[in-house]
Formats: C-alpha cells, structure tokens, sequence
C-alpha cells in the first residue's frame, strides 16, 4: 500500500484531479489540510444582478466577492471532488514553526496555525470526517502536539464511534509512550501511520525491529520524508541517478511485515514561504523518479541567475532520457514536459513540483499493475 502524502495546495490539488484514477486501496492520497476552502460567492443587486467593480491595475470590472462565512467552507466537499470520492486520508495540520527553515505564510495556512493553538477546535474538525463515508480521519501526534494517554483513547474512541476506519499518525520518538495504547485501541480496520520524518530509513533499523513487534490489529505504514528540505536545488547533480534521496522505504519496509509506506512523492515537507519561496533566481531543478531501479533522476541547471527560464536546458536533457525513463511512451510527466518544449515554455517552479509529483505517483501506479 502506498499513502501519497500531500498538503492542500494548488499543484498538489491538480496532480491528485489528474491523476485520482490511480488512487485504489493500494494508493490511499493523504491531505495535509492548511486552509480552509470557501465556496466563492457573489455580491447581487436587489434584482440578482452581479455587482461589479473595477480594482487597481485592471481594464475590466470584475464582479464582487461577499465576505467569506463559516456557511461558505467546502473543503471536504472539494477534497471529495478532487479525488473522486476515493478513499482519502484527512490530516488536518498542526506544525511546529521550528521544524520549518523559511518564514511561514501564516496567511496561507490560518486554520492549522488555528488548529496550533485550539485542541478542542482540532477534534472537531476530524469529527466531521465522519459525513464522509470514503474519508478516514487523521489523529495526529507530533513531538509539540500530543494528548494525555487518557484523552488520546477518549478520542480514538469517539472516532471510531462515528468511522468505520480511523489513521493514528505518530511521530516514531512518541511510540512507545502510546505503544499500549496503539495494540489495544485500534481496529482491524484502522491504520496505524508510523512517521520518522526525514531520518534515514536504515538508522531507524532497531525502532523499526519494535514496530514489528507491535501486536496491533491495525496496519501498519511507515510514513517518511527521503528528500531533505535542506538540500537546495544547487546541491543535485546533473543528468544522473541522485545520491541526495535514499528511496529505501519503498523496497524494505515489507521487511519488518509493514502493510505499506508513505512519502511526499518526491517533494520537500515545506510549508508556504512568506517570501513567496524565493528571489526569482535559483537552479531548475527536475527530479524523475523510476520504479524499475528506485531511483531519482536528477536534472540541474546550474547556473542560477537563470532561475526558471533555467529550464529550457533541463527540458531538453529530459527529453534526451526519454528511451531509459519513458520506454513505454506511458508517462503523464513526459506528457506534460513534451507539452512544454513544444509551446516552448519552460514552466515554473510549481510546475516543475508538479512534474515531480506526477511522475511519481504514476510510476507507483504503473508498479502496482505489474
């Protein structure tokens, strides 16, 4: 079983539209919910009639916005229609500003800085997973966000109640604290998602030994984070398998009879920087990931005051590994970048993490129809 695990921003909403026919018991998605998603609605004359305005810098008016309302939230309704009601995984985030290098749009993700600072407000939210039957709820515990053993069982019991199926996410440094409660609280039909971040997969070998040990009903996943966030673009190396990502997870977590793995399918754990994520400048930056060989195929322009026009150069080398990473002219990421060098566009940096994120999940895909 592989979990795709995703934040709910734009490019990771538009591979998983793409591609939700992949998603199956096999490929279970799991959002990371930062925001809330409102239903757009619009300001209307006394007869119905759009009000209209014309805003700074525009030659059209453009019609009116009504304030946001907690009546306007569709975020698991858009979820839903994202996936086409596949089986999905709801984590509504908590994070720790620490963990994250750049400065955190706080603006991009108000309701997980809400969720930071309001436990109760937290259940709630995983509550109301239970209006969708396809929808399994996330309890998640980070080293800066935990529960008492008693209120931890308080609320797997409450969701199990309402879910026929319930995720307990837990940070491996916490496991055997909650190790009493994971093998007698959870069910046949829960998960169990064991999370060791972005720590190498072979130097959590003896944690890994307990996990087996684990006498849970529930399955088991290993969830990590193989590409570090903070190996800069710069750092890949160029037309060539990377040695910067140990995909290991992939092969070996069945090793220790684990059920499945997760990862951010090659890309970084970063949140929304403030700084829009940089100064415009940078390495183009193209990872390929094969099943075949469990490796990623780096492609990097090294001259940095390019930045994403950097990417002209990287297309083209691409395009000349096709024969190795597409021989079967299957590829949804070489569609897209074929797609490209014909309108001779380079693309942006979200387009290039969503070329990233493509590839990877149809190639896990692609893996499980062999």
């Amino acid at each position: 079983m592989y979990i795709p695990m995703m934040k709910t921003r734009q490019e990771e909403i538009s591979v998983s539209r793409d591609l939700n026919y992949c998603f199956s018991d096999e490929i279970i998605p799991l959002f990371e919910v930062l925001n809330e998603i409102y239903e757009k609605k619009y300001e209307v004359d006394d007869n119905g009639k759009p009000l209209m305005e014309l805003k700074p810098g525009k030659k059209k008016k453009s019609r009116i916005l009504k304030e946001k309302t907690p009546d306007d939230i569709i975020t698991l309704d858009f979820i839903n229609d994202t996936v086409n009601k596949a089986k999905v995984f709801i984590d509504y985030f908590r994070f720790d500003i620490n963990k994250y290098n750049r400065q955190v749009d706080i603006s991009s993700m108000t309701l997980a800085y809400t969720l930071n600072n309001n436990s109760d407000e937290y259940i709630k939210k995983l509550q109301s997973v239970s209006n969708y039957e396809n929808m399994i709820p996330v309890l998640s515990l980070k080293n800066k966000f935990t529960f008492s053993k008693d209120k931890t069982i308080d609320i797997i019991t409450q969701l199990q109640t309402l879910n026929s199926a319930i995720a307990f996410r837990i940070e491996d440094e916490l496991y055997e604290v909650y190790r009493d409660i994971i093998e007698k609280n959870l069910r046949e039909s829960d998960y169990l998602l064991y999370d060791i971040n972005e720590q190498n997969f072979y130097s959590k070998v003896m944690e890994l030994e307990e996990l087996k040990e684990c006498k849970t009903r529930a399955k088991k996943i290993l969830l990590n984070s193989p590409r570090n966030s903070k190996n800069a673009n710069k750092d890949y190396e160029d037309c060539c398998a990377t040695n910067l990502i140990d995909n290991a997870a992939v092969n070996e977590y069945i090793d220790y009879d684990l059920d499945g793995f997760g990862d951010y399918g090659g890309l970084k754990d970063q949140l929304p920087a403030s700084d829009g994520g940089g100064n415009g400048k940078g390495s183009a930056l193209a990872l390929l990931y094969n099943y075949k060989d469990n490796l990623f195929y780096s492609f990097c322009n090294s001259d940095t005051s390019l930045g994403v026009r950097g990417y002209s150069k990287v297309i083209k080398d691409v395009l000349r590994y096709e024969n190795m990473l597409n021989p079967d002219n299957n590829c949804v990421a070489y569609t897209k970048i074929k797609s490209m060098a014909e309108r001779h566009k380079a693309g942006s940096w979200r387009t290039w993490n969503n070329v990233a994120l493509t590839r990877y999940i149809h190639q896990v895909y692609l893996k499980t129809k062999e």
